[in-house]
C-alpha cells in the first residue's frame, strides 16, 4: 500500500509514499526522470512528481490489479493487468488512448523498444504480442482529424462569404 524511498549511502528510509488502498505491484520512471508511475491491486495508477516526491494525480486504469507499467521514450505510459487488457496512456489525459483486448488471460509484462516504436506485452495465456505504437495512437488522431473536418465543413457552410462550390 506504500512506496518507500531509501538513501543508498546509509540504507535509511527517506520517505514513504501513500496513495494506493491496495498493494503496489509495479513502478516505472519516465525516461526524463521527472515522473514516477505506480500501479496497484485496486486498478489505479498514481503519477508522482519524481523530483518533489508528491502525487500529481491518480488514474482509474483497470478493472482489476495492475501487474505492469512502463513509460515509452516519448512519455506515453502503458499498463497491463489481470483484466486481460493492455492500455496506452497520454499521462496528461484521464482516459486511455487505446485499450487492447487481444490477450485471453492475465497480462503480466509490458515494455517498449528503445526507439519507442514497438510495444511488447506478455501474458499468462502463453503469448507475447508486439504492437506498432504509431498505429495504436493513430485511431485517436484519425478521430480528431475527422471531427476537425466536420467542424470545418459546418463552419464553411454557414459562412456567408463562402459558396457551395468552395466547400
Amino acid at each position: 500500500k506504500s512506496i518507500r524511498l531509501w538513501r543508498l549511502e546509509d540504507g535509511k528510509q527517506v520517505k514513504m509514499l501513500k496513495s494506493h488502498s491496495g498493494s503496489v505491484f509495479c513502478l516505472s520512471f519516465s525516461h526524463d526522470g521527472k515522473l514516477l508511475a505506480s500501479g496497484s491491486s485496486e486498478g489505479a495508477i498514481t503519477l508522482w512528481n519524481a523530483n518533489k516526491i508528491i502525487e500529481i494525480k491518480k488514474l482509474k486504469a483497470h478493472t482489476g490489479s495492475i501487474l505492469g507499467i512502463c513509460f515509452s521514450p516519448e512519455g506515453l505510459l502503458a499498463s497491463v493487468g489481470d483484466d486481460c487488457t493492455v492500455r496506452l496512456w497520454n499521462v496528461n489525459e484521464d482516459k486511455p488512448l487505446n485499450i487492447i483486448e487481444d490477450h485471453s488471460d492475465y497480462v503480466l509484462g509490458i515494455h517498449f523498444s528503445p526507439d519507442g516504436k514497438l510495444m511488447g506485452s506478455s501474458s499468462f495465456d502463453s503469448t507475447i504480442r508486439l504492437w506498432n505504437v504509431a498505429e495504436l495512437c493513430n485511431s485517436d488522431a484519425e478521430d480528431l482529424l475527422q471531427r476537425g473536418r466536420e467542424w470545418l465543413r459546418k463552419y464553411l457552410s454557414t459562412n456567408p462569404n463562402v459558396s457551395d462550390e468552395d466547400i
